[in-house]
């Protein structure tokens, strides 16, 4: 009791929904002490270490490169059937007001952080991708009609921090499923698994939740996560040629394949960048596209989805 006492003083983060929360000790040794307590605790479920989550990519100017503006518009009129998608990422950024229209108001769980800036910060262009994602998926189907009920949920993830973990991870999780998203983009990756994530992910697939995770750039076949996990859609980069990008990871457990370069437009300015985020914003996009255009079926726009960007060996 005296030892579950001191850990109590410890608790540095917590999620209250899942009954979850952050430890941080002062010393490796003092936490391989707690972890064994905890572990002889009948009432914890499970104990893991907190992975560091790497930086997301950088983007550049894009030089002469010009990037389209954006084609969708939001749906003016109010809706009960708009598509929320939850951005677990960096900041978004709201001064370009095209993009704003699309922004619901954001939720930081690293930090209050505001982004602001010339150059858009990784959330920036992924919110970007997404909406020209889905303004394609709706071409693709149909709709000519330029408008969307899109709302991008903005979940900040890293706060004023360079890096991530997978307790916050877990933690912007916990707001998108909770805030009611329907598809969920996790453009983010990590060498280790977490039972926590993994568990939320599970809650989130038994509510309708559609995620889609980057498979990391890399170039080998490792397993990253949360893209690996079950529920999860993981993404890869194709080349312009055909085939994996040679950064891109690969492997059997990829599901889906898109682009991995894009050049997106920010403050009348063109921003280049490449990584499997963008192959996995674009195709949550366009999930979301197929949900505007009225498919709401998880596993109906799932199987659509990947119909369209799934992986294979003749990829």
């Amino acid at each position: 009791m005296r030892e579950l006492e001191k850990i109590r003083r410890v608790i540095a983060g917590r999620i209250p929904g899942m009954r979850a929360y952050r430890l941080v000790f002062d010393s490796e040794e003092r936490a391989r002490e707690a972890a064994r307590a905890l572990a002889r605790d009948g009432a914890v479920a499970s104990v893991e270490a907190n992975v560091a989550i790497a930086p997301p990519e950088v983007v550049q100017p894009a030089g002469a490169t010009t990037a389209p503006s954006f084609t969708l518009r939001p749906e003016a009129a109010p809706s009960t059937g708009t598509v929320v998608v939850g951005l677990v990422d960096t900041a978004v950024q709201t001064q370009d007001a095209r993009l704003a229209g699309f922004l619901a108001p954001g939720v930081s769980v690293a930090g209050e952080y505001a982004a602001s800036g010339d150059a858009p910060t990784h959330g920036t262009t992924m919110a970007a991708t997404i909406v020209d994602a889905v303004a394609q998926a709706l071409r693709d189907a149909g709709d000519t009609s330029g408008t969307a009920p899109l709302s991008i949920l903005p979940i900040d993830v890293y706060g004023p921090n360079e890096r991530t973990n997978t307790f916050d991870l877990a933690n912007g999780l916990y707001e998108a499923i909770t805030r009611r998203a329907n598809v969920v983009n996790l453009s983010l990756a990590a060498d280790g698994d977490s039972v926590l994530v993994r568990a939320l992910v599970e809650e989130g697939a038994r509510r309708g939740v559609l995620f889609f995770g980057a498979a990391g750039n890399e170039g080998g076949t490792a397993p990253v996560y949360p893209a690996a996990n079950p529920g999860v859609v993981s993404v890869t980069a194709e080349a312009p040629g055909g085939g994996v990008e040679p950064w891109a990871n690969s492997g059997g457990w990829i599901d889906a394949i898109a682009p991995g370069e894009r050049v997106v437009r920010f403050l009348d300015r063109a921003w280049y960048g490449a990584g499997t985020s963008f192959s996995t914003s674009w195709v949550s996009g366009w999930a979301a596209g197929i949900m505007a255009d009225g498919v709401r079926s998880r596993r109906q726009v799932e199987r659509r989805t990947l119909d369209r960007w799934g992986f294979g060996e003749d990829r």
